[in-house]
């Protein structure tokens, strides 16, 4: 099986299902193709393609009236996605819509509160999970809104997903270098990114990043005072989205150490991992917890993590899709990629490669999309642009054509 480094560092710390909160085409022909056997990875759960009302680069389809919100998410149940994602600038009848439509399309939407709305607008409104706090914390100031939110919340179907681990992105200086730069895991992040990282962790840390640092603490005096209505709350990391100084499947882990940090026990902080995360995409029938008909992933540990979800570290082996992999083939995962990471004292990340190593590569990525391998098409695009950008215009259509279909 072939696979890439995002999906195998999940399994290899015991990540099993995901949720992909930033979809395109491409990631539902991967989730076929994991689901067919064709490629090692968690069984993923994809949104739509990001709707909001001001452009985001190609990360959103813009969505300004009802109308057209409403057909949006009936061109992206009808291809196959499994819930509707919203962001944070939306007018509130469109919100309406979209939440209207969803609900004729069997689908739930989820994702941010945006701004001018409350957490009480968006639950009567039918959001199913809300990120990061938003809404709670509100993006035009950085700020805890003046809503009562927690009585927004009481007794509410509505499942918070905190990401704490997002603190990372702000960490500078001596506490990039410390928590991230010189960690074990760092093996585990291409070269590129190591010194992307690295560059980062030099700069000053200026007054919006001392902001949004503050955005930590804040999440944790909200998850307190929903902790008193008995919140329902989801285990998140946003990696795997190039966000700096998040590496995935180790992020799980660090997002769950935070939890049980900040008041929840081990077996509630357990919950959010499990079978919260299957009531809240209304999966229960499939995964959650360990029971005949259900799907076989499990992990299993060589410490008790009733006691501490730090156990949850010493995997002694993952099952998926009732794919069994034990500490040996976990180690051979873990391996493969840091050799793949390993570069080469003698290669400069800013020397252009020769026209032999480009040949290479792409002969490389023709064999993989042969072998069922799917590629990001952003990774596709920006190797093209640069193969056109050197007079290359035929290798670049080459790569053009490995995109997922």
């Amino acid at each position: 099986l072939v696979s890439n480094s995002q999906q195998l560092l999940n399994l290899a710390n015991g990540v099993t299902s995901v949720r992909d909160m930033s979809g395109f085409n491409w990631m539902l022909s991967m989730r076929a193709r994991i689901n067919d056997g064709l490629l090692l990875g968690p069984t993923m759960y994809v949104t739509g393609h990001i709707l909001n009302a001001q452009p985001m680069q190609y990360y959103a389809t813009l969505v300004s009236t009802p109308e057209a919100a409403r057909s949006v998410v009936r061109d992206q149940a009808a291809s196959g996605y499994d819930f509707i994602k919203i962001h944070n600038i939306m007018e509130t009848d469109v919100f309406v819509a979209i939440h209207e439509e969803a609900i004729i399309q069997g689908l739930d939407v989820v994702g941010h509160v945006p701004h001018g709305l409350t957490v009480t607008e968006a639950v009567a409104a039918g959001l199913r999970t809300i990120e990061h706090f938003k809404g709670y914390i509100l993006d035009s100031s950085l700020t805890l809104s003046d809503e009562d939110y927690v009585s927004a919340t009481d007794g509410q179907v509505i499942w918070n997903t905190p990401t704490f681990h997002t603190y990372r992105a702000q960490l500078r200086g001596d506490d990039a270098r410390e928590i991230v730069l010189e960690s074990d895991e760092i093996q585990y992040v291409s070269p590129s990114d190591r010194l992307d990282w690295a560059r980062l962790a030099e700069l000053p840390s200026d007054k919006l990043n001392e902001l949004r640092a503050n955005v930590f603490e804040l999440s944790k005096d909200i998850f307190a005072d929903l902790q008193t209505v008995d919140a329902q709350f989801l285990a998140g990391t946003d990696s795997g989205g190039g966000t700096p100084f998040m590496i995935p499947g180790f992020a799980l882990h660090d997002e769950l150490r935070v939890m049980q940090g900040n008041g929840l026990t081990p077996f509630q902080t357990l919950q959010t991992a499990t079978t919260n995360a299957a009531a809240a995409m209304r999966r229960s029938n499939e995964f959650g917890t360990i029971e005949i008909g259900k799907r076989a992933d499990l992990l299993l540990v060589s410490a008790n993590p009733l006691d501490t979800v730090r156990s949850l570290k010493q995997i002694d082996s993952v099952a998926v899709r009732g794919l069994w992999l034990d500490r040996l083939a976990l180690d051979q995962i873990l391996d493969g990629i840091a050799r793949i990471y390993r570069l080469d004292p003698d290669v400069g990340l800013e020397q252009f490669p020769t026209l032999a190593e480009i040949d290479e590569l792409i002969d490389r990525m023709v064999t993989m999309r042969g072998e069922g391998f799917v590629f990001r098409n952003f990774d596709l695009g920006e190797i093209s642009r640069l193969l056109r950008k050197s007079g290359l215009n035929n290798r670049a259509v080459i790569v053009r054509s490995l995109k997922a279909r």
